[in-house]
């Protein structure tokens, strides 16, 4: 096998999108294996790569330069959506309940048939 050959193939192989591969697998993870709090990986990693690229992509694209208080908006919420996933996992059922506070009612309370 010659060089060129070699080089061409490592070539090929690294246009591959293997981080979209990857991602696309992790989300099948979560989904087959309920695993929400891998969700919140994505979203902080989105919220990171967001601030090295310096724009967000979210239906526009938003850079830093030109629009820096919606650009670091967009970065919070996407980091506090991400780091709520990993608190979701620490307790089991809400905390007004965990403290007393509140008590949680069956969805036919709140629910009626043909009346107002």
């Amino acid at each position: 096998m010659s060089k060129f050959a070699i080089s061409s193939s490592l070539a090929s192989l690294s246009a591959y999108p293997w981080k979209s591969v990857l991602l696309v697998t992790f989300v099948a993870i979560t989904f087959v294996f309920n695993i929400l709090w891998l969700w919140g990986f994505f979203w902080i990693a989105w919220a990171l790569t967001s601030v090295h690229a310096g724009e967000v992509v979210f239906l526009d694209i938003v850079t830093r330069v030109k629009h820096p208080y919606f650009f670091w908006v967009l970065i919070l919420t996407w980091t506090f959506v991400g780091l709520s996933y990993f608190v979701t996992e620490f307790y089991p059922q809400p905390m007004l309940e965990i403290e007393n506070w509140a008590k949680a009612k069956p969805l036919e309370d709140f629910l009626s048939e043909n009346e107002w």
